[in-house]
């Protein structure tokens, strides 16, 4: 098979990039990016890998790159700018499509799209969205606890990470401020429900490797889309950091409204808040940021946490599945090299336009995710009436 990966020589897609040309049955992968040189020398490492120029705003070019591929992988954020106009060049170009969206009101946007899911579904092909570590290996984990039950009741994702695993790289610093600013959506007592992210929701949870950490509603996409496929109740994505005080950083921000996109105006000129401390942060001397974000408080590592309840026969129960690694970039590329191989070998029979859990086969993405080296810890409570 034939894979375009979008975004190549961008830190997730050239992960993917790396990990797809180990698979027998890949003929060639390009890694798709406007940095050609950067791309172009990520390629030249690579086994079976070549580099193309691919400008993601050329709608007729893009289109074009994606019909010589037998799957395209959407690596390019932020997918609040990006995303919906890759999925739908995708469904015009008739390929079957995984990306690592991680935004919740974009995975909104093309789920409720009707006309879009009924166009894949024509052409006869499956698209993907947000098949990453979280949301994606998430949503498959909520999917393969929901089939364990006859009733659910409460599917709760969290994540947590060391300020030292990523918050000083561009990437993750767009995505946080894109998730706790504003107020965004959770899903209670059957019902889409906006929250204030990073303080409504506060409870303590248990991780695999840092045991009891706080966490707090955030704007992801699982609330959003798992409501969707799977019935439960309660449907929630939280989020917290080690060490703890950095969360009021932004949770101070977005009160402050100073994480938000719309542009205000400056002595005339229309300014993006979000974009002005973007550049600032990225501006801060090492010490500033050092003392600011506390990254020598704990050595680099990400978990998440998928909790799934509600009733075997008559009796309460719960699945909970962790994860550990040092960083979520090896978690987030796999999800989607196994997303875009199991669409290669037509293993997704569902044809249209989905989330994970709405399309992906629990056992076979397990299967290879286990295969990779990702290590999942389930745990099970249950109890019943003497």
């Amino acid at each position: 098979m034939r894979i375009l990966v979008l975004g190549g020589a961008g830190t997730i897609g050239s992960e993917v990039a790396e990990n797809l040309v180990k698979y027998p049955d890949v003929d060639e992968v390009i890694l798709g990016d406007i940095l050609i040189d950067k791309a172009e020398k990520l390629a030249s490492k690579m086994k079976k890998a070549k580099a193309l120029k691919v400008d993601v705003t050329d709608r007729p070019s893009l289109i074009a790159q994606m019909q010589k591929a037998d799957v395209v992988v959407g690596c390019v954020g932020p997918y609040y700018k990006f995303g919906v106009p890759i999925v739908k060049a995708a469904v015009e170009a008739g390929v079957n499509f995984v990306d690592i969206m991680d935004d919740p009101l974009p995975s909104k946007e093309v789920l409720e799209d009707k006309a879009l899911f009924d166009e894949a579904k024509r052409k006869n092909i499956s698209v993907v969205i947000g098949l990453g570590s979280t949301p994606g290996l998430s949503n498959v984990l909520a999917r393969y606890g929901a089939s364990k039950l006859d009733e659910v009741e409460n599917i709760d994702v969290s994540w947590i990470f060391t300020t030292a695993a990523g918050v000083a790289s561009e990437a993750v610093t767009a995505h946080m401020f894109n998730v706790t600013s504003g107020k965004v959506l959770t899903y209670e007592n059957g019902n889409w429900k906006e929250v204030v992210p990073m303080l409504d929701g506060k409870e303590v949870q248990d991780f695999l490797e840092l045991g009891n950490v706080e966490v707090y509603h955030v704007g992801h996409p699982e609330p959003v889309t798992i409501p969707r496929y799977i019935k439960a109740k309660n449907v929630t994505c939280k989020a917290g950091m080690v060490p703890g005080e950095v969360v009021e950083i932004y949770r101070m921000l977005n009160k402050l409204q100073l994480v938000q996109l719309e542009p205000i105006n400056v002595k005339g000129l229309k300014v993006s808040p979000r974009d002005f401390i973007m550049a600032r942060f990225a501006s801060l001397p090492m010490d500033v940021a050092m003392e600011l974000f506390k990254f020598d408080a704990a050595e680099p590592l990400f978990e998440m946490r998928v909790a799934v309840s509600g009733k075997k026969g008559k009796n309460p129960t719960k699945y909970v599945y962790k994860f550990s690694d040092v960083g979520h970039e090896f978690a987030t590329a796999i999800s989607a090299v196994i997303g875009a191989i199991m669409l290669g070998r037509g293993q997704v029979k569902a044809k249209g336009v989905f989330a994970p859990e709405g399309c992906i086969d629990p056992e076979i993405f397990l299967k290879e995710i286990k295969e990779s080296g990702v290590t999942i810890q389930e745990s099970y409570q249950t109890s019943k009436e003497l």
